[in-house]
């Protein structure tokens, strides 16, 4: 038994032992049918017999009330380890649900991360690109009007000229 004495486990035990009890009434009427029969002698010995049937009848039945309500006890405990072990399942079932949730968010994290980098490489060679573009552009524009190339001169003959 518990070392603490609860309400609810001491109605637990005397319903266990009432329905111990109302199992095993038909015994004492098995063992009253175990008795020799006493025809009209009254031997002392004969009552001794009787009495320590009685007194093997009576603790018999306590001790299988105390039997059955440790089977019944058994019995709960085994329920209980067996709920435990199922909520322990649960749980690991749940907690690697949540490890799989998170690992599928952190790809999706790193899968956009990888295309927002490949987006800034991209953005950053067209304007590479631009800026070269620039650069011809400008240096087209600008060497004709900074490089003068004097053109030929054509001298009419003929003409001479005026002082």
């Amino acid at each position: 038994m518990s070392g603490y004495n609860n309400n609810e486990g001491g109605e637990e035990e005397e319903e266990e032992e009432e329905e111990a009890v109302e199992t095993f009434e038909g015994d004492d009427d098995q063992l009253m049918h175990q008795l020799p029969d006493v025809e009209e002698e009254h031997d002392d010995d004969m009552l001794v017999n009787v009495a320590s049937l009685l007194y093997q009848a009576s603790s018999s039945t306590d001790q299988q009330v105390k039997i059955a309500a440790l089977k019944n006890k058994c019995k709960a405990f085994k329920l209980q380890a067996y709920m435990q072990n199922k909520g322990i399942v649960h749980l690991e079932a749940e907690n690697q649900k949540e490890c799989l949730d998170a690992e599928h968010i952190h790809c999706h994290f790193m899968e956009m991360r990888q295309i927002e980098d490949n987006i800034l490489k991209e953005e950053s060679e067209v304007l590479h690109l631009k800026l070269e573009l620039m650069k011809l552009n400008s240096g087209l524009t600008s060497a004709p009007s900074s490089s003068t190339v004097p053109g030929p001169s054509f001298s009419t003959a003929g003409s001479e000229p005026t002082n």
